[in-house]
């Protein structure tokens, strides 16, 4: 799906909010994030592997992920790390 006005295209991530992704879904990527956070992320393969999407999908999700209240249970500087990671795979 296209959005001729911004001439950019939309996918299913973008058109569907966090609130309805599956709660075990955001775990899983949370979960990934934290085994992999230490070692700069995980690689393009593993991601590819684990979750059927490229890296830079996966990072880009894995920050909407970290912007809602979903990971307040967790240790906020592990997420701080977590966001680093993301911020240098994104660059």
């Amino acid at each position: 799906m296209s959005d001729a006005k911004f001439g950019r295209r939309i996918d299913n991530w973008t058109m569907t909010t966090l609130s309805n992704i599956p709660p075990d879904e955001v775990e899983r990527m949370l979960d990934f994030a934290r085994r992999w956070y230490p070692y700069g992320g995980g690689s393009a393969d593993d991601i590819l592997v684990e979750f059927g999407i490229g890296e830079r999908d996966y990072f880009e999700r894995l920050t909407d992920v970290l912007d809602t209240d979903q990971v307040g249970r967790h240790d906020q500087s592990v997420v701080a790390a977590i966001r680093q990671v993301c911020t240098r795979r994104l660059a």
